[in-house]
């Protein structure tokens, strides 16, 4: 059995690749729902990846994504990340790990939870949380003392959460 878990970034350039067949790999990335767009698809998120790892800057605005990136070890050095229009529900705890990050935009999803770590984004200037499920930020937020733009509109806040 094959044991492939991430495609190389490389293969962003394969744009006129017709056909992938990937079973019995243990692929994470990119995610199972990029890959069922098709070959152009994976070209795409692995263009976006690649793009990101050497500009510092990751736009994987409107692919569909259901979760997090997982091969966070890639992208951990960026400043600024995008995942604008897509269908997260969930920040998970290896946000934690992108302690460069200054400006995270996660707005348009289906977020219903933040992970505390969150909080542990100490160079984080801007955060973008509009038009998600949201009712509460982590408590760890409050840490975020770099922070100058912060957008919580369109969520479910029955009050503003406290800072």
């Amino acid at each position: 059995d094959n044991q492939v878990s991430a495609l190389p970034l490389e293969m962003r350039s394969l744009t006129r690749l017709q056909t992938l067949k990937d079973r019995g790999n243990p692929l994470v990335s990119p995610p199972r729902e990029v890959i069922r767009g098709g070959c152009a698809a994976i070209c795409r998120y692995l263009g976006r990846m690649h793009t990101g790892v050497h500009t510092g800057k990751l736009d994987m605005g409107g692919l569909g994504l259901r979760e997090f990136p997982t091969d966070h070890e890639r992208i951990r050095g960026v400043q600024s990340a995008v995942f604008r229009g897509n269908r997260l529900r969930g920040i998970p705890d290896s946000i934690g790990e992108f302690e460069v990050l200054r400006e995270l935009q996660v707005d348009n999803n289906e977020l219903i939870s933040l992970s505390p770590k969150l909080g542990s984004l100490y160079q984080l200037m801007t955060l973008n949380l509009a038009n998600n499920l949201l009712n509460s930020l982590p408590a760890s937020a409050s840490g975020l003392s770099m922070l100058l733009r912060l957008s919580l509109m369109d969520n479910q806040f029955h009050s503003v959460p406290p800072c």
